[in-house]
């Protein structure tokens, strides 16, 4: 995977409250870890989905953006494993083009190793879909996924050794859109 790995967004300091109570451990109550870091991808936290080729306001089929990821973790030395547990949650708008009353919005979450040099190696990359379903003349909702991540880990690593990377799954054309908009 090659992917241009920037600086932490807004979602680290979201998940701020999560870091500071850390994981814990079966080891008794004294002991506290880290659990991993978190990094939404910024051309990957919105997605404006169009119908057909045109890119005018009445194309646009949904909106979507990563509103917020809330996690926590376990250590579990049996499995040699550290269980993370995240709630993602998304928004959703149906646009003008709209006519099935849906969104079937596809997001990732990727676990990278931090290496000595160079961005992190990619551990395992999976692919979730949340659905909105728009009732009546509703036109935006907010989704929550909760899912549970099992980050193999040796015996010497800590939490802080694995990043966490989240984000919508976007065509070429809508990590284009993305750009110009954040120029």
């Amino acid at each position: 995977m090659h992917a241009n790995f920037k600086a932490p967004t807004r979602l680290a300091l979201l998940a701020l409250p999560f870091l500071l109570a850390a994981c814990s451990s079966n080891d008794g109550p004294d002991v506290v870890r880290s659990c991993p870091g978190l990094v939404g991808l910024d051309d990957a936290m919105e997605q404006t989905h169009f119908l057909g080729g045109g890119r005018d306001l009445t194309d646009v089929d949904f909106t979507a953006r990563i509103e917020d990821v809330r996690y926590g973790c376990i250590y579990e030395e049996d499995e040699g494993t550290i269980l993370t547990e995240l709630l993602v949650q998304i928004s959703a708008a149906r646009g003008p083009a709209n006519q099935d009353n849906r969104a079937n919005v596809a997001y990732f979450i990727a676990v990278g190793e931090q290496q000595e040099q160079g961005p992190p190696e990619i551990l395992l990359r999976e692919g979730y879909q949340a659905t909105a379903e728009f009732q009546g003349n509703q036109t935006s909702i907010l989704l929550n996924d909760e899912l549970t991540l099992r980050i193999p880990a040796r015996s010497d690593q800590r939490g802080d050794d694995f990043t966490i990377f989240v984000g919508l799954v976007l065509d070429e054309a809508e990590v284009e859109y993305n750009r110009r908009q954040m120029q």
